[in-house]
């Protein structure tokens, strides 16, 4: 600042006869380098305010809040509200494009110690004008207040945040008349195959689902599997196959969905803060799983901080000819998520680059087809892209351990299981009520509750 002269307390009265103190006035000079130079700009007559923690922010900030910025021959200007006010002063090599913001330009108003002038030339020349050091002011102060709170209350602050996906999974319930469906365990039923030869016939089943929304259905089912509900991902993959030629049946299967969600809308995924926090993934793989195409299913599930962070159920490409095969297609796919996201963790500080990822794998056979390079002689056909993870392996950016299929996370993601055995997964891999919900026993009963959320802890 130059040209400053200190003055001692005075009253500041703004258009809207509001009052700060200021304690002296000068001129700001600023310069940026730019691909043109050094550029450089003055705020002339600035009003030091001592109560405002910033006298300065970026041209966008201040478009965004107060108006469009002009720059013209003999200045920088802004207008707000029809009234217009000088912010800049060109010097040297040009204006350089930064705007003050709770800071006051002579032109906007004028100091005066004399009651007489409380509603003086500022007003008159201002009109509407809204008291901008009062307001920013305000808002730093409840910024300040936010920032608090949020520091306070962290899992609050998730909570509140996912009240928007709550909405969401009630509108859709609400949507397809399932808002008061029978709540069950399981998103699936255990044993049941669904198939095309279920519509065998076709056109009686074409009347009957002429209007059933089922393409609409799978699309919402799928948001909410995306989001925060890995539980219903098979659910909703092996659905959405018959899309194009649904029968009741399918319909029938895809209202259970429905059902499950309307029992365990609170459920969420919950992240909590532990000494174990490296991230850990799953693979298995469902042999022949489609009755007709005898295609195996994949599934992954990758686990950080206790709570699953990335997930997939997808049909192979395919015919495996033997569990191990297939089981070793789900790690290639499983290996190459793996490879992403220690990239992704790498880049955001939480894991070296050195550091293996561990993948675990409840088949001996795959296990030792990865890691011995003479395994060979009876798995020639094995496509070569899925040696993939062979190659990763030696590099020493995966290690494969072996777990045993009642611990296997990955299960949840290949077929559908008993209930029990899917409750205990669904919480190996994070996927809970909130605790009030548990403290009042409303998750055992699974009554409607409100939906999805994800919170830290």
């Amino acid at each position: 600042m130059r040209n400053y002269k200190d003055f001692g307390p005075v009253d500041v009265h703004l258009a809207d006869d509001g009052i700060v103190q200021a304690i002296g006035k000068g001129d700001i000079v600023m310069s940026m380098m730019t691909r043109q130079g050094v550029k450089k700009g003055v705020l002339t007559n600035v009003w030091h305010i001592p109560k405002l923690s910033r006298n300065l922010f970026s041209v966008g900030r201040f478009i965004k809040d107060v108006g469009p910025v002009t720059f013209e021959v003999d200045g920088c200007f802004a207008e707000t509200k029809g009234f217009k006010w000088k912010l800049g002063a060109l010097e040297g090599m040009g204006l350089f494009k930064l705007c003050m913001t709770p800071v006051l330009p002579a032109e906007v108003t004028e100091a005066s110690t004399k009651k007489e002038d409380k509603a003086g030339q500022a007003k008159d020349k201002a009109g509407e004008m809204k008291d901008m050091a009062a307001e920013k002011a305000g808002q730093a102060k409840d910024m300040a207040q936010d920032k608090a709170g949020q520091a306070k209350d962290k899992a609050g602050e998730m909570k509140d945040m996912a009240q928007v996906k709550t909405g969401q999974a009630k509108d859709i319930l609400e949507k397809f008349g399932m808002e008061n469906s029978n709540p069950v365990k399981t998103p699936q039923e255990p044993g049941l195959k669904l198939t095309r030869s279920m519509c065998a016939d076709g056109c009686k089943h074409a009347e009957t689902m002429a209007n059933v929304p089922y393409r609409n259905a799978i699309g919402c089912l799928m948001y909410l599997m995306v989001g925060t509900r890995p539980d219903i991902a098979v659910a909703v993959g092996v659905l959405s196959q018959f899309a194009a030629e649904p029968c009741p049946t399918h319909w029938q299967a895809l209202k259970r969905v429905f059902r499950f969600i309307q029992g365990t809308r609170t459920y969420g995924i919950e992240f909590q803060a532990t000494s174990d926090d490296k991230l850990q993934g799953y693979s298995d793989a469902d042999w022949a799983g489609d009755v007709e195409a005898r295609r195996s299913t994949s599934g992954y599930a990758f686990v950080m901080n206790n709570g699953c962070i990335s997930w997939r159920s997808k049909k192979q490409s395919t015919v495996a000819l033997s569990s191990t095969e297939a089981e070793y297609m789900a790690l290639t796919e499983a290996v190459q998520e793996a490879i992403w996201l220690k990239a992704f963790l790498h880049e955001l500080g939480e894991m070296n680059s050195d550091e293996a990822v561990k993948i675990y794998e409840d088949n001996q056979g795959s296990i030792a087809l990865a890691k011995n390079p003479e395994f060979h002689k009876r798995t020639k056909h094995i496509d070569i892209r899925y040696h993939f993870v062979r190659e990763k392996v030696a590099e020493g950016k995966v290690v494969l351990e072996y777990c045993s299929t009642k611990d296997m996370k990955a299960d949840l993601m290949t077929k559908p299981i008993p209930a029990s055995q899917f409750q205990y997964l669904r919480s190996m891999l994070g996927i809970k009520a909130p605790r009030s919900a548990e403290a009042s026993g409303s998750v055992t009963k699974e009554m409607p509750r409100q939906a999805d959320f994800v919170r830290c802890t």
